[in-house]
């Protein structure tokens, strides 16, 4: 068998890959629909990687989303965004309401989001998040 440098960086890519947790962080955001950030959002937990939506502390806002996502009867669950163990791997999904939560959210994020339908963002509002 013949073997090149291409084949072997190849295959050293494709065992590294297998074996290692790829997971990227994603954080959505914005003025735009709430079912575009939950689909997006959805498709990014399928493919392994772990979502921060920012959006209002409303607990009727947070089972809102959660009915949209997994259906009625998860929404119904309890459900314990907080997570204190800092050695714990992320949630799947995360509602950020809070500023400190938000900063948390940012400082790790691989993408940030920015769902805009007819009202943009404001300039303070787009200027904060791309501080962090």
């Amino acid at each position: 068998m013949i073997t090149t440098p291409f084949l072997l960086t190849t295959l050293l890519l494709a065992i590294t890959m297998s074996t290692t947790n790829a997971a990227f962080h994603h954080v959505f955001t914005g003025t735009g629909a709430i079912e575009v950030q939950l689909i997006a959002a959805k498709l990014a937990i399928r493919s392994g990687d772990t979502v921060s939506l920012v959006g209002p502390s409303d607990a009727s806002h947070i089972k809102s989303c959660r009915a949209l996502m997994y259906g009625t009867k998860a929404a119904k669950e309890p459900f314990d965004n907080t997570n204190d163990d800092k050695s714990a791997p992320l949630p799947p999904l995360a509602f950020v309401t809070e500023g400190e939560d938000i900063a948390k959210a940012l400082a790790i994020a691989d993408y940030v989001h920015l769902v805009c339908d007819d009202k943009a963002l404001g300039d303070g509002m787009v200027g904060s998040i791309l501080e962090r």
